[in-house]
């Protein structure tokens, strides 16, 4: 397995490269783009939208917009398997 890997925490992004199934040490990189910003982003553009969100709601609000959108996937042989069938 081939790819890249991205993982955006509330604190942190990493991206790590995997050829063959190994992940390449020398190349993982951090980036200042957490998922705190990616929240903060999303709750802006409500705001901005003139979505009527009671403030006090708003970041639980941008925070459940961000988790429902989001993409995971918690086993990645297994869903690769899937798709090819």
């Amino acid at each position: 397995m081939t790819g890249v890997l991205v993982d955006v925490g509330d604190g942190a992004t990493h991206i790590v490269h995997v050829a063959d199934g190994y992940f390449i040490g020398s190349s993982i990189r951090s980036i200042p783009l957490l998922g705190k910003d990616v929240t903060l982003f999303i709750q802006q553009l409500m705001r901005e939208r003139g979505e009527h969100i009671p403030s006090e709601d708003s970041l639980k609000v941008a925070r459940k917009v961000k988790e429902s959108y989001f993409y995971t996937c918690s086993d990645i042989v297994k869903r690769d398997e899937e798709e090819t069938i």
